[in-house]
């Protein structure tokens, strides 16, 4: 009866586990991590205020309306003026021209001053036709994509390490779980001794032995279980919830697809990464910004184009008279060292950032290659692990029958089992460092992202 109950109990506690435990795939659970990190949300803001980057940083262009007014009280009695102006203007930046719409009336002794004017202005030079302008959109125009791409890259960097946190809670786990399986063997080895030195079989010595076996072993458990503890932990808080109730049900299929990209990826190198690709915008963004430095450097010619519509009275005549005015605005800079500076300072920017260029393509190369040596050398050392744990299996079962029958010395039987132990850890171990490896490949890739 007593079995009986215990039977029920244990069959109720682990439905009820299996009940309170959530089947997620790897992308749920990476979407949990960035719904609650401060860090990932700090991204997803930078990255939407990305869409004014290049409106913030253009020279305002508003209507502008100026207005002024004022009174000059004369010495003379009866001599007091009035001026008021009122102007409202426009600049058309992609076009170089600015219009403008002003009135003024004057008041001064004898006369009044009516004046309506508008006015069109088109550069000529710098900015001709609004070319300067447009040069200044596309340079930062490549700037907002660096930006962007830089972000891209700060996600993806956040992704790898979600991944690689979990990988290392999952391999601590792994590891934990093995150094509790080692500690039973050790007791039932233990166990084993004690009863053939009940028996006078075993001698002192042997028991001894057994019993450091099992102390060692349960010295091993205690650090493993500090480390699995450890990666829990921080796991758990990336998540904002406990891993335990969380069960990856894809996770096997999810790095099956990640090395069969890889794969594809041995085979053709991605040298187009967005690092690469950032690095050749730059280069054209510093050229486009060297032209603009020495455009800004010289001559501003405006054609001016208008019409006035005079109405004033001076003493008792009345003017009524219209005018068409066609002209030129010359500004010429003359020991401008600042200037010359600037464009000094953009041809040096141009040349770093294509030394930069070339450097970055070297260097990504070389990276490549050794993450591709490195997953290529982890994929054989797991096939050699592989056979070294199942040999090992083999050799422990041959040299405890020997063992049991007298034919096998106790240090003998612990060499080999301390093998075993330790060619199950590295085979687990190295199946999970290959993956957090796989994954940073294809992040230096750009292939990781959120989907298959």
């Amino acid at each position: 009866m007593f079995k009986k109950i215990i039977f029920f109990l244990t069959v109720f506690t682990t439905s009820y586990l299996q009940a309170a435990t959530r089947d997620i795939s790897i992308e749920k659970f990476l979407e949990l991590a960035m719904k609650i990190d401060p860090d990932y949300l700090k991204l997803k803001s930078q990255k939407e205020n990305l869409n004014h980057y290049v409106d913030k940083n253009m020279p305002s262009n508003p209507f502008l309306l100026n207005l002024t007014s004022e009174k000059g009280y004369s010495s003379v009695e009866g001599s007091d003026t009035t001026e008021v102006r009122s102007e409202l203007s426009k600049s058309v930046l992609r076009s170089g021209s600015k219009l403008s719409l002003s009135k003024s009336e004057i008041t001064r002794p004898g006369r009044k001053e009516n004046v309506t004017s508008v006015r069109l202005e088109q550069n000529l030079w710098k900015n001709s036709f609004g070319r300067d302008s447009r040069l200044r959109e596309s340079s930062l125009g490549k700037l907002r994509t660096i930006e962007d791409m830089k972000i891209l890259e700060q996600q993806e960097e956040y992704i790898v390490n979600i991944l690689s946190s979990y990988l290392i809670y999952k391999k601590s786990k792994l590891n934990f779980e093995l150094a509790s399986q080692i500690l039973s063997e050790s007791k039932v080895t233990k166990k084993n001794v004690q009863r053939k030195y009940d028996l006078k079989i075993a001698n002192r010595l042997d028991l001894d032995q057994s019993e450091l076996l099992m102390l060692r072993r349960s010295e091993e458990l205690i650090e493993i279980k500090k480390a699995f503890e450890d990666a829990k932990r921080r796991i758990t808080t990336t998540i904002g919830m406990d891993i335990d109730n969380l069960n990856i049900s894809n996770e096997a299929d999810y790095f099956a697809d990640l090395e069969s990209k890889a794969q594809k990826l041995f085979e053709k190198q991605n040298m187009n990464s967005r690092d690469f690709i950032q690095s050749s915008l730059l280069v054209e963004q510093r050229e486009e910004q060297s032209l603009l430095a020495q455009r800004d450097y010289g001559p501003d010619v405006k054609l001016v184009l208008g019409y006035n519509k005079d109405e004033s009275q001076i003493f008792s005549a009345a003017i009524d008279q219209d005018e068409t005015v066609v002209g030129f605005k010359v500004s010429i800079p003359l020991g401008d060292d600042n200037a010359r500076a600037k464009i000094a300072d953009a041809k040096i920017g141009s040349y770093q950032a294509q030394l930069e260029k070339r450097k970055l393509r070297d260097e990504l190369k070389i990276q490549l290659d050794e993450k591709i040596e490195t997953l290529k050398s982890l994929k054989q050392l797991i096939e050699v692990s592989e056979r070294q744990k199942n040999l090992s299996q083999r050799i422990v079962k041959e040299e405890e029958r020997k063992y049991q029958i007298g034919k096998l010395r106790l240090e003998r039987l612990i060499e080999v089992k301390n093998d075993y132990a330790t060619y199950r850890k590295n085979f687990q171990t190295k199946k999970y460092d290959y993956r957090i490896e796989l994954v940073d490949f294809l992040a230096l890739n750009d292939q990781l992202n959120l989907s298959r």
